[in-house]
């Protein structure tokens, strides 16, 4: 075969050997006095634990029916603090379609714990390993590694045979713990060839590529070389994700694969992936797909009666077929690109993942003769879009692009406490590709109209001051409404152990307004007695009780990766205080009006007789910032939560 087909497409413009540490032992079944003692790694003292090595290879080994990815992967922990224990459980995702699975073998792990002098060894028992479904397509292999404790070190080890060649294993060098070392060792056999993305890291510790000439394997009388490809790092710090984040995946240091070509015997060459406008083609003609909305649209005058709209502009048509599957069809809670079921099976069982119910409500709407379009996207906790490589396993989603009358909308009948014309949280994901014959056409998924959470706030004095009674209105818009709906419901019982937990103990009258009005906003109120602060004659008030923020999400020094706060947002408050008998107002914070790019910031405070007001609200302007505007967003969160959890001061007269 021709040398071509042995190499292994890449996304670096250098693949070269460079100087590496390597650890002088990465034998399996042992421990050292050096890890034993290990106390706390020296470039992060706050680790609850490290990973002394993790090491990984995939291979082909050949059968019968031709050839197997064989991915096989060893992991060495030291857990530094209790908080580092979880790391004792592991799961191991793997593949099945049909019937045939990936085959998980080999299993060990291991426990060292110092004891009384010497080491004491604990293997896993295979008896407490088990699996668990994910999806129609993932399963996870589930075990918890015994008797891990503080200063244990632990190990583990397993192989992966697999039939699907899509499906060699990437690779994350970069944990939520830091890593010492790291390794993926690649080997490709000439009949497969595979693009990879580097992610995080512009170089490697080491980056190598060879061909291997050992003895020469043969398959079906052909020969051919095995290519080797070395990837690793060493001294990886630890991913720290904080509050406002798609996904770690996002932004982790990793290698991701995707078979690119595949070469039979005959040295035909069959493409795997090509282009945007070749995928969108594919997903066109796909049984599972295009050919699913074909179906649905002409079948669809059987499923909805369209003469009751018939009188309607088309908006209101769009609106009551997008109504009407979510008020008939229920979403299994399954993600997927790809319907699972016929439209058959789907109308008998009223209920489907994310893409048959939306693939079905496609061509129902187009049977009406409006203009919908599937946008495929990645949800959040999926990991971003890379466009600039179009692979098919980016995308685990479908929603619809609706044309009605002047109005271009986004809708997923699979989310039924949002408005029609919203997708839900999990969808606000940068951008989606709109399959759409003869065109390739991003989709902004981001929203930039602000969800608000107003809160109303009456406060009474009682005669004695032993307490002050409270009442609250909180109003909730947009994405807020969305998320506070799908929290409680109208369950008054959930509220109250909410706001329990948050810190209001003696509640009154809690009710719900608007949880089926769908697109109007959720409301909850309720009343409640809070203690006085006093001190002396003085009384001192937080106008707005716990409601503000009070904790800076904003820890890290700086940060390299966007604020993805998935929304703008505004927060609103207004209190009306009847001030007690014989006391005034001595001190209230200091009024604000403030204004940039970025955010808004409004407080000011009224005094009317013996009626005292405090009005404020501050909103993030942006659904994602950059990660040049952290400073400024960390120094903007301390000033809100100076200026709205200050206290007014009460003095009696």
């Amino acid at each position: 075969m021709k040398r071509k087909n042995l190499v292994l497409l890449i996304s670096l413009t250098l693949l070269s050997l460079t100087a590496f540490a390597q650890p002088a032992d990465f034998l399996y079944g042992k421990t050292s006095k050096e890890e034993i003692d290990l106390k706390a790694v020296s470039w992060d003292k706050d680790a609850e634990a490290v990973v002394l090595y993790d090491l990984g290879s995939s291979y082909f080994i050949s059968n019968d029916n031709g050839f197997e990815v064989c991915f096989e992967r060893k992991t060495k922990i030291k857990i530094l603090k209790n908080a580092g224990l979880t790391y004792a459980n592991v799961e191991i995702p793997y593949y099945q379609e049909g019937q045939i699975y990936e085959r998980i073998t080999e299993i060990e792990a291991t426990t060292y714990n110092f004891e009384e002098g010497k080491i004491n060894v604990s293997k896993l028992d295979l008896k407490n390993c088990f699996d668990e479904k994910m999806n129609e397509y993932w399963n996870l292999k589930k075990f918890a590694i015994p008797d891990v404790k503080e200063g244990s070190v632990l190990e583990c080890r397993y192989k992966i045979i697999s039939p699907y060649k899509f499906n060699l294993r990437d690779w994350e060098f970069q944990w939520k713990i830091p890593v010492m070392h790291s390794e993926y060792t690649v080997k490709i056999i000439p009949f497969y060839e595979y693009t990879f993305i580097l992610q995080g890291a512009d170089k490697l510790d080491k980056m190598s590529s060879y061909i291997d000439n050992g003895l020469t394997d043969r398959f079906a009388g052909v020969e051919y070389k095995t290519m080797v490809y070395e990837f690793g790092l060493n001294n990886i710090p630890a991913f720290r994700d904080e509050e406002f984040i798609t996904s770690s995946d996002d932004y982790i240091i990793k290698i991701d694969f995707q078979l690119s070509k595949f070469t039979n015997l005959q040295g035909t060459v069959t493409p795997v992936i090509s282009s945007w406008p070749e995928m969108i083609k594919e997903l066109i003609k796909h049984e599972k797909f295009g050919k699913q909305i074909d179906k649905t649209e002409k079948s669809a005058a059987k499923i909805f009666d369209y003469d009751k709209i018939s009188g309607l502009s088309s908006l209101e048509k769009a609106e009551k077929i997008i109504n009407y599957v979510k008020s008939n069809y229920n979403w299994s809670g399954v993600n997927d690109k790809y319907a699972y079921k016929n439209p058959k099976e789907f109308l008998a069982e009223k209920t489907g993942n994310s893409a048959d119910i939306n693939l079905f409500m496609t061509g129902l709407l187009r049977a009406a003769g409006i203009e919908a379009d599937p946008v495929i996207l990645s949800t959040r906790d999926n990991g971003k879009i890379k466009s600039d490589y179009p692979f098919m396993h980016f995308f685990n989603y479908v929603v619809v692009r609706v044309k009605a009358d002047d109005t271009i909308f986004l809708a997923d009948a699979a989310e039924i406490l949002s408005p029609f014309d919203q997708i839900p949280l999990r969808c606000v994901n940068e951008k989606g590709l709109l399959i759409k014959k003869d065109i390739v056409e991003w989709v902004e998924l981001t929203n930039t109209v602000p969800s608000a959470i107003n809160n109303q706030i009456q406060i009474d004095f009682s005669p004695g001051l032993e307490q002050q009674s409270c009442r609250i209105r909180s109003t909730f818009s947009g994405y807020d409404a969305l998320y506070f709906r799908s929290k409680f419901n109208d369950k008054t019982e959930k509220i109250e152990e909410y706001l329990h937990n948050e810190g209001y103990k003696k509640l009154d009258s809690v009710r719900t307004e608007g949880f089926r009005e769908i697109n109007k906003e959720y409301v909850i109120e309720f009343q409640l007695q809070w203690d006085i602060e006093r001190l002396n004659d003085k009384i001192f008030l937080a106008p707005f009780l716990i409601e503000p923020v009070s904790e800076n999400p904003f820890k890290q020094v700086r940060r390299t990766y966007p604020i993805d706060m998935t929304y703008p947002r505004a927060r609103c408050f207004k209190t009306v205080v009847s001030l007690p008998a014989n006391y005034t107002v001595e001190s209230v914070p200091e009024d604000t009006n403030f204004e940039n790019a970025l955010v808004k910031i409004n407080y000011k405070t009224e005094i009317e007789g013996s009626t005292l007001i405090a009005e404020g609200c501050y909103t993030f302007k942006k659904a994602v910032y950059d990660a040049t505007d952290y400073s400024k967003l960390k120094y903007f969160y301390n000033e809100i939560i100076k200026k709205f959890n200050q206290k007014i001061v009460l003095i009696k007269n």
